[in-house]
């Protein structure tokens, strides 16, 4: 027989919440400073020991509460922040559950004390593990004080599931200056053990907040972003493609200036940086989004971390299109060398366009155009051109003059020139997988086929016939003719025009071995495929119209890939390297 239903006694209701609102010490750290801010706080001071279990102080200068509403904050959904149902709609304050407070009681030692402006004395009420220990007046400025002790001390099980002292500090840190970069007009203060450990003052901007935690040279690289559409706003600062790393530990979102974790929005940030970025990279981003509330459902999470969206395509397609037009305004050529300020006898060189190494028409037209054969190899696959467009003539080498100039080829991989502003790298096989691509994406009709004499077979795998049913449109669309002749052998009639036979076969594999699903990650395959490669020696007439290619092209300054194309050395970051004027 069953047990009979019964009402679960308040602690132990209160228990049960802090298991989905308290995880670790980081969550009492964000939902004491929440209710800081909520109380129009300007400055807070989180004091922490033994990575929060043993001690997480939160003092701020709101606006306090009355010693009569003090027991009240601490009963199970009592809130001042919502009134009816239809403000569960429009959420503007960071905290209105009523469960925080009750349910970090419940499973610590909690001294709540608070002065409202004009009270000669303020009020303070300690609850152990969610029974009332005592209260009575306390000495304390307009404003409230919350300390909270011995976390999980009645509760072994959860006790055991936290890190090392270190690790839940780190989350405790990285929780306050999370918060800290949604409110500038704030001052924050951070005590560990007793020892300042970050101290942010009010009304700093943003990268300056930045600076306190992340690293200059992150710092130095960082964009500035702001678009709107439809009512929906998106500012903040994005990270240079060359400081990306191989975690996404320096992405933070704001919606209403809440944090939240939402992977709509970090998919579309990687999108816009597709094309330079590699897949195993991150960018760092702060991006606060501002729509109307109730386009926003907040109350998802007890933890109030995730959220919903009515229209989730136009909130990521503006995401992805505002990152996408910063990194245009960016000159991505730039050498990241270091952190090492420049030197007052740097000469800063300017951002500007890529440099100018002359047409197609007249580079084809002079005296050093190259042999049909070499010309066939570039010219086939890159982008129309303007015919009378006029450019510097190409020199070989000479620091006189600040006309582009190539130098040479280094290691048969990385072509050299002085484009004006300092060293620029190219390296090859980068630079003609981006024309490829480019040219790829313009032949709408189609690619060029050449017909086999003899079909192609190849056997199939049973996993490789399912993935040619996913894919025999885009094939199509590649440029190869093939069909199912039998339920494990695929004939191929016609391949790619640029493309050896051999080539074709190794393609195919790849694709039908592969995660690629677009026409455009297919391109980027066949671009990879028939591109010179890192090693192959090339000519001067080779490299100089190979470079004029790779300057008439979009998105020049990234391989399809995400990798860099190209690296510039101003004359600043030589004059380091040498250690010239320290």
């Amino acid at each position: 027989m069953s047990a009979p239903i019964r009402v679960l006694p308040p602690v132990l209701q209160n228990q049960i919440a802090a298991g989905e609102v308290v995880e670790r010490p980081a969550n009492v750290a964000k939902e004491l400073i929440e209710n800081s801010l909520d109380a129009g706080a300007t400055r807070i001071e989180i004091n922490l020991e033994n990575g929060g279990q043993g001690l997480i102080q939160v003092q701020d200068n709101g606006h306090g509460l009355a010693a009569e509403d003090i027991p009240l904050a601490l009963t199970r959904h009592a809130t001042s922040k919502i009134q009816g149902i239809e403000d569960l709609v429009r959420i503007a304050s960071l905290g209105f559950r009523g469960e925080a407070l009750p349910s970090i009681a419940s499973v610590s030692r909690l001294s709540f004390a608070s002065a409202p402006a004009g009270v000669e004395a303020g009020h303070e009420v300690e609850v152990a593990f969610g029974e009332m220990a005592s209260e009575g007046p306390v000495a304390l400025q307009t404003g409230t004080r919350i300390q909270v002790r011995d976390l999980f001390s009645n509760t072994p099980a959860r006790l055991k599931f936290l890190k090392t002292q270190a690790t839940e500090t780190r989350r405790c840190q990285e929780t306050v200056f999370k918060i800290a970069l949604a409110h500038l007009d704030k001052e924050f203060t951070l005590s560990i053990q007793g020892r300042n450990q970050l101290h942010l003052v009010k009304h700093q901007a943003l990268p300056q907040r930045l600076a306190a935690v992340w690293p200059q040279q992150v710092i130095d690289g960082l964009l500035p972003l702001q678009g709107e559409r439809h009512g929906l706003q998106v500012e903040g600062v994005i990270g240079s493609p060359r400081t990306a790393q191989g975690r996404a530990q320096r992405i933070h979102f704001f919606i209403n200036g809440r944090p939240v974790q939402d992977k709509i929005l970090l998919k579309a940030l990687r999108e816009g940086y597709k094309g330079a970025l590699l897949s195993k990279e991150y960018p760092q981003a702060v991006l606060f989004l501002t729509l109307p509330l109730e386009e926003v459902d907040i109350n998802v999470h007890p933890a109030k971390s995730e959220v919903r969206f009515r229209d989730e395509r136009s909130v990521a397609g503006l995401v992805c299109t505002t990152v996408r037009n910063a990194l245009e305004k960016c000159d991505p050529s730039q050498a990241v060398l270091g952190e090492a300020p420049a030197t007052q006898s740097s000469v800063q060189a300017p951002q500007a366009a890529a440099p100018k190494f002359g047409t197609f028409h007249e580079y084809l037209e002079s005296a050093d155009a190259p042999s049909p054969q070499t010309r066939a190899r570039y010219t086939s696959s890159s982008p129309n051109t303007p015919q009378t467009e006029t450019a510097p003539q190409i020199r070989e080498s000479g620091p006189a003059s600040r006309e582009p100039a190539y130098l040479g080829q280094v290691a048969s991989t990385y072509l050299l020139v002085d484009d004006g502003q300092g060293l620029l790298l190219v390296d090859q096989h980068a630079a003609h997988e981006r024309i490829l691509f480019n040219a790829l994406r313009q032949q709408h009709d189609g690619v060029e086929q050449q017909l086999l004499a003899l079909p192609l077979e190849l056997a199939l795998q049973p996993g490789e016939r399912e993935r040619f049913q996913d894919v025999a449109l885009q094939l199509r669309q590649m440029g190869f003719s093939c069909s199912l002749v039998e339920s494990s052998l695929l004939s191929v009639q016609a391949i790619p025009a640029s493309l050896a036979t051999d080539q074709a076969r190794a393609l195919l594999r790849d694709i039908l071995g592969g995660k690629e699903r677009s026409v455009d990650d297919m391109r980027v395959v066949l671009a990879c495929r028939i591109a010179i490669k890192a090693g192959d020696p090339l000519s001067r007439d080779e490299a100089l119209h190979l470079l004029q290619a790779w300057e008439q092209s979009q998105e020049r300054f990234y391989c399809p890939h995400g990798r860099p194309v190209a690296v510039r050395f101003g004359p600043g970051d030589l004059e380091r390297l040498f250690k010239r004027g320290q």
